[in-house]
């Protein structure tokens, strides 16, 4: 698939990702996007989606950080 296809094909899924309400991790997008669902994110925020994100507290989950549309 040629990239700007592809970059399309991602950005749709993510959005599709973050509408049904089920928190997203950004290990969980990137293993179901790729490396670079950030850029997805960014493109979407170009789109006007609010996209916050919500750092993670604790230990446990340390450098995870939840996308929320």
């Amino acid at each position: 698939m040629p990239a700007p296809a592809r970059a399309a094909s991602q950005k749709a899924k993510l959005l599709q990702l973050l509408q049904s309400e089920v928190v997203q991790t950004n290990h969980e997008l990137n293993q179901r996007i790729g490396y670079r669902y950030s850029a997805r994110i960014h493109e979407l925020r170009e789109d006007g989606y609010i996209i916050d994100t919500v750092k993670s507290k604790g230990d446990v989950n340390r450098g995870t950080v939840v996308y929320v549309l």
